[in-house]
């Protein structure tokens, strides 16, 4: 599978700390065009990573194998053998069209 993604607004931030520990930096620091340019690289590839796990996530071919595997597991025991209420369920329906296609061969 894919390693698990954190988005953007998810990932840590650096906070300016004064000397005095209080997390109150007073004047913020100007920032050089080639930080800022890192930063948002660095923002680009988080968010084109969180496209790309959504993008896989929500394809057509994910959600039809998610889909069979959640429907094999309603149907089946861990074992891998059909559920006693399934078997019963195919054996009533069987009956009933059979029932039924008697019924309408008699009229």
């Amino acid at each position: 599978m894919t390693d698990r993604v954190v988005p953007a607004s998810r990932q840590p931030t650096a906070r300016a700390v004064s000397a005095a520990g209080n997390g109150d930096a007073g004047k913020a620091r100007r920032r050089s065009a080639a930080e800022i340019e890192a930063d948002l690289e660095a923002t680009a590839q988080r968010l084109a990573a969180n496209v790309d796990a959504l993008a896989d996530r929500l394809s057509p071919k994910q959600l039809a194998r998610s889909s069979v595997t959640s429907a094999k597991g309603l149907v089946t025991t861990d074992g891998g053998r059909l559920r006693p209420e399934v078997i019963g369920a195919i054996v009533g329906a069987v009956a009933g069209g059979v029932v039924l296609i008697w019924w309408a061969r008699r009229r």
